[in-house]
């Protein structure tokens, strides 16, 4: 088989340790033309540092070698720690990203959320989901035509939170999707919150 022709990888069903990555190491400059790639990874163990870097380094060169890749999942003990990597050397040429964060990193800012919507321009679908002691949510934006190309902060304000939920309290999930949005944007969603001193209170219809 001429691996230089491979457009296609799915790495998810192997062992979720370093050892998933040496299938990358034998690819590494082989795959030009990839176009798509699935990877899980967890550090079999969370406090050597030794196991993260070394799977950061193989993810880069690997990475450095592909031309254009379009499609990423991704399943990472802290993805915030890769992510910097992944938008230098394929930014430019994402169009789809899921993103399944399994590090205990705290809470993604969203800085970070507009960091990955700048820095890969083209996406036209990001999904990030995380869950650990801090927190648990699922974001999703999709993007079609012109809205493709609309500024980082107003693709980040049409994400939608698909679940979430902070160590059980609805209310303070409710206030976090409050804080993202600014009021005017709220107003304009059709009155789907309402303001009062305790904080939001959730007012959405069902259809």
């Amino acid at each position: 088989m001429d691996r230089s022709l491979l457009r296609v990888l799915d790495l998810s069903r192997l062992n979720m340790y370093p050892s998933s990555m040496l299938p990358m190491i034998s690819l590494t400059g082989h795959v030009p033309r990839l176009e798509s790639l699935t990877l899980a990874v967890s550090n079999c163990n969370e406090h050597d540092k030794n196991d993260t870097k070394r799977s950061l380094s193989i993810l880069e060169e690997f990475l450095r070698h592909v031309l254009a890749l379009k499609r990423l999942r991704l399943v990472w003990d802290g993805i915030p720690d890769c992510l910097p990597i992944i938008l230098q050397h394929q930014g430019s040429t994402l169009r789809e990203m899921s993103l399944e964060d399994l590090g205990d990193t705290g809470s993604w800012s969203h800085q970070l959320f507009l960091d990955i919507l700048s820095k890969a321009p083209q996406l036209c679908h990001l999904e990030v989901e995380t869950s650990n002691q801090h927190s648990e949510f699922e974001l999703e934006g999709r993007w079609s035509g012109k809205a493709v190309n609309s500024l980082p902060s107003e693709k980040y304000k049409s994400m939608e939170h698909m679940h979430m939920s902070f160590q059980g309290n609805k209310a303070i999930a409710e206030a976090a999707v409050l804080k993202r949005l600014d009021i005017p944007y709220v107003l304009r969603r059709a009155g789907r919150y309402e303001l009062n001193a305790t904080g939001v209170t959730w007012i959405r219809n069902s259809p």
